[in-house]
Order: C-alpha cells, then structure tokens, then sequence
C-alpha cells in the first residue's frame, strides 16, 4: 500500500470554514466533484470511510477483490487500475460498488473479456454520473445501450482504443448525457464524429488527442492518427445540437475554417497543447462574442516557446472577448500578460505551472476575485506582485511547492481580506 500524506492549510477572512470545504468540494452544474486529497491504495488494505476520492490498484484475482471497497463509504471519486486482462467479468463484478451511495466518478479499463453484461453492472451504482473507460477493446453500440442502465449518467469519457459510427450514433440514446470527452480515440474520422449531431442533450465537447499533428508528435505526443479532429464538416454538424455551449480541442486538428462554421453562442472555449494550430486558428475565435469561459496555454518549459504570432492572437481574445472565467496553462507570453490589464470583464483566472511574472501580471486583472494556481511556486517576488490586486478575494493552491508556513506568515498578512487554501501533497 502506498499513501501519500496531505498539508492543507485555510485562512479564512470572512467564511467560516465549514462553509470553504462545502465550497471546495461541491458540484457545480455539470463540473463533477473534486475532493481533496487523494488517496492511493492497493488490495485490500488502506481504505477507510472517511476517503473521498481513491486511486486503487487490484492486487489479486479473487472473487471478492472489489469488496474491500464498499468500507469507503463516503467516496465520490474512484479509479480503478490494473483489472487484470485475463480474467471473466461476470455480470456481478460492480456489485460491491452499489453499497458506494456518494459515489459520482469512476474510471476503469474496458478490457477485452469485460462485455455489455458487465458494464450493465453498473446501472447499480446508485449516484452514478461521470464514467471515464479506458479502452482495451473497440467501444461499440452494444456497449453503448449497457451504459444506458446507469440512470444518471451525464458524462462519458472514452480514452485510447478505438471506436465505430454506430457507436458514437447510440450514444443519442442515454437520455441524460450531457458532456462527452473523446481522447486519443481511433475510428474518429469525420464521418463517424458527424453522428454527435444526434446528441441533442449534449452541452459539453472535449476532443483531445485526435488527429496526425507533425509538430505534436514531434514533442513526443502521439495522437489517435486515424481520426479528424474538429474539421469544418464536424463543425458545421455540431450546429445541429441545440444545448451545446461548450467545445475544448486539446492536441486535435483544428482549422480556422472549423472554428468559423462552429455555432456562433459558445460560452466556453478552449484551445490548448495544439502546436500545429497557426495564429489564424485562435484569431477565428474572436466570432465567440458570449464567450464566457477561455481556455488557453502554451507550452511545457521543457518546450520551444509557441510563436509570438499565436501570443499576440492569444492576447486579442483576452482583450476583445467579455470572458469572466480564463484558464492558462504553462508560463504566460510577455503578449498574454501585457493583456490582462485590459481584460476588464474578467473575474476568475486558473493558472498552470505560472512563473512570479505571470503572477504580477494577473494582480493587474481589474475585477480578479478568484485565483486558483495548480503547481505553481510561489516566491517573494511572486507574492509581492499578487499583494497587488486589490479585488482578489479567494487564492487556492493546489499540488504546488507553495508551503502552508509561506501562505500563513507573508500573503496572510499582506493580504488580510483573501481566504487562501493550500492543498498540498
């Protein structure tokens, strides 16, 4: 068994703190629950009631190997690792899951000898509604109408393998999906992906990792290449679904024509990790005029810089667009950080691995009220840059090196009216 051992820390300036944790790990809409921490355990051994969100890794071939489970009983979110690829999966092997009653995210391997019959097995899961298949197998339509006996299910998330268009076509009839993410999966050629028009309930698309990208491959990511990504064809279909309002393209093949035909009331974009995507890709996105949330980034530092023509189109969508909610990942470009001044509409920003420069510029957000910074280091020059924004009311530090005595005995008292939270492993 291997654990690994949280510090956390809040500060709380004028909520209680019962009410932050409500706060931290609630649901919003269609956001599933992200508690913290997480716990890693294997076999039988580690899992107490108290554990809300568990990556666990099967030791053994026994029947019951799942029930050591059932003591988490306030888990929400669960992953499952190594099932065994050899071994039969019965119609009863997620029976033990069903005593799990907060349970709302479970991830898996689809392997070869787990079929429909199984899958139907976790219709008995009571709370249900965020399912991630990692798959071992083709992902076909019977597969599809075994997931439609998980009643809440509204998303889905199907990674590697491959998949079929009378797959994607029956994934219209589980009544209650809502957000769909497709992640280096084969078959996702056009015309397999032009079936999502029949997902009318559909708010929420992720393509990530779909299509031949020179570039990418050339960092060393290796997308599904027998797939399309988001084309002008796709785009033009996606119109047909009248909830959807949300697109994220994350290493995929995309064109400034396929931006262009996407439907014109989007609320939230995102463009991200697509090194073959010119400038004339991001510019296109500026049709977006409810655009609400903007997701966008550069590259690993390990990596050469993205080009200063992409930065400066990255910096027009931040000035142009009324987004209340930014998300970037990686160090910012001197053109995105000139431009957060002027993005006067802008309220909650989420950086990724941000440098204390990114950090001085984002105290210059006019109306910034929440702050959430994931691996980011925070140091003295860093936080006097951040004691800069007058409107911050919420700071939240995750799996950084930012260490709770920092937070309590410097951006505390520099910054008396903040609440900080500091998750840290």
């Amino acid at each position: 068994m291997a654990a690994r051992v949280p510090q956390r820390l809040q500060f709380v300036a004028a909520i209680a703190l019962a009410a932050v944790g409500a706060v931290a790990q609630q649901p919003t809409g269609l956001d599933p629950p992200d508690p913290w921490p997480t716990r890693t355990a294997k076999g039988c051994g580690g899992i107490a009631a108290e554990h809300r969100s568990i990556v666990w890794t099967w030791l053994s071939l026994a029947n019951d190997e799942l029930r050591p489970l059932a003591a988490a009983a306030d888990v929400q979110v669960l992953e499952l690792r190594e099932l065994p690829a050899e071994r039969d999966y019965d119609a009863g092997f997620f029976a033990p899951l069903a005593e799990l009653r907060e349970l709302e995210v479970l991830r898996l391997p689809l392997q070869p000898t787990m079929g429909p019959v199984t899958l139907r097995g976790l219709g008995a899961l009571p709370a249900l509604r965020f399912l991630t298949l990692e798959l071992q197998r083709p992902f076909r339509p019977d597969d599809v109408a075994a997931l439609g006996a998980i009643g809440g299910l509204v998303g889905l998330t199907l990674v590697g393998g491959s998949t079929e268009a009378a797959a994607i076509r029956a994934l219209s009839d589980l009544p209650h999906l809502q957000t769909l993410t497709l992640e280096r999966v084969g078959g996702c050629r056009e015309s397999a992906l032009r079936e999502l028009r029949a997902l009318h309930g559909l708010r929420r698309l992720t393509l990530r990792g779909l299509g031949p990208q020179p570039a990418a491959e050339r960092l060393g990511w290796f997308p599904a290449d027998d797939s399309d990504g988001l084309t002008e064809g796709l785009a033009v279909a996606l119109g047909d679904l009248p909830l959807l309002d949300s697109i994220a393209l994350e290493t995929c093949v995309v064109s400034a024509a396929a931006i262009q035909a996407l439907p014109p009331g989007l609320r939230r974009v995102g463009l991200t990790a697509c090194p073959d995507a010119e400038a004339a890709v991001v510019r296109a996105a500026t049709r977006f005029e409810n655009l609400e949330e903007l997701r966008l980034g550069a590259l690993p530092p390990n990596l050469p810089a993205i080009s200063n023509d992409v930065a400066a189109a990255q910096a027009e969508l931040i000035r142009g667009l009324p987004i209340r909610t930014l998300r970037y990942e990686f160090p910012m470009p001197a053109e995105v950080r000139a431009a957060l001044a002027s993005a006067i509409h802008l309220t909650d920003v989420s950086l990724e691995q941000g440098t204390s420069e990114d950090l001085t510029a984002v105290a210059q957000v006019p109306a910034l009220a929440n702050l959430t910074l994931l691996r980011c280091h925070l140091q003295g020059r860093g936080a006097r840059g951040l004691a800069a924004a007058k409107t911050l009311r919420y700071v939240r530090f995750r799996e950084g090196t930012t260490s709770p005595l920092f937070v309590g005995e410097v951006l505390a008292k520099q910054m008396p009216g903040v609440q900080f939270t500091v998750e840290r492993l």
